[in-house]
């Protein structure tokens, strides 16, 4: 999963960024501007928007995102707390809203929350096949076997198993794991699937992630690997 915290506060960003980067790749702008068209040009399941920011309000571009279309989870983080505030918040289109200061365990619990919303997300658990990850524990089963997954591994399954037996490309995959700034390799995601069929086992991973030639990867959800 990928968050995009538009923040012009370096020390909050930053941190929030160390702290969440352990589950979520996290993309940073420090403007409005900035984040309009990162959210505009990438694809995010949650913005955390900054009330306050040095060019535009997080209303204005709160307002913006959803007039372009963009339906992805919106939280605001504001140092205002009365009702009329609150109010046009959410009017303005953000689906949740966290008082500054706030405790970073309050936020990543909003998060989880927002993310239960999603149709996929139900109970926190995805399922294909006899595969499933649990979004709470981070647990990985096949077969009900434990698989130790990487950090990267487990962000490439779980977004596989979200879009399953839907072909992925692999710069799709890199859009949506790796952050903005990272460097990598034109073969990586090839190394991290062989390495996520290794550990499902020789056979059936390759089973379960197939290759779709020309295109990337894709999950399937069929039982014909039994």
């Amino acid at each position: 999963m990928k968050m995009l915290i538009i923040e012009d506060d370096l020390n909050i960003a930053k941190s929030l960024k160390r702290e969440l980067s352990k589950n979520y790749a996290i993309d940073l702008a420090f403007n409005g501007k900035k984040g309009i068209y990162k959210a505009l040009t990438n694809e995010y399941d949650l913005i955390i928007l900054d009330l306050t920011l040095p060019d535009l309000t997080g209303l204005d571009v709160c307002s913006e995102l959803r007039r372009e279309g963009i339906i992805v989870p919106i939280m605001i983080l504001t140092g205002k707390n009365t009702l009329e505030s609150k109010i046009l918040l959410l009017n303005a289109g953000a689906d949740d809203y966290v008082v500054k200061p706030f405790y970073l365990a309050e936020l990543k619990a909003r998060i989880r929350a927002l993310f239960r919303r999603k149709p996929n997300f139900q109970n926190n658990l995805l399922t294909a096949g006899e595969l499933s990850i649990n979004l709470n524990t981070k647990n990985v089963f096949f077969r009900k076997k434990l698989l130790k997954l990487a950090r990267k591994e487990f962000l490439i399954l779980s977004y596989l198993m979200r879009n399953k037996n839907i072909p992925i490309s692999r710069m799709k995959l890199v859009e949506h794991i790796w952050e903005g700034d990272s460097y990598f390799e034109s073969n990586v995601i090839d190394v991290y699937i062989c390495n996520i069929r290794q550990k499902i086992g020789k056979f059936y991973g390759s089973k379960i992630l197939k290759t779709s030639h020309g295109i990337g990867y894709k999950l399937c959800d069929a039982k014909s690997y039994k």
